[in-house]
């Protein structure tokens, strides 16, 4: 039974872990990133 509720506990641990929010960029590094995506099609279209 020690087993199971380890095992338990590692995977709410694992999916609790998973769920956490990524972390903002900092503020020059979104320029030319994925988080500017919209910003530099619309630059590209004109």
């Amino acid at each position: 039974m020690d087993n199971l509720t380890t095992c338990e506990s590692e995977i709410k641990d694992a999916v609790t872990s998973s769920l956490e929010q990524m972390p903002q960029p900092e503020v020059g590094a979104t320029e030319n990133s994925i988080y500017n995506f919209t910003k530099i099609l619309d630059e590209v279209e004109a």
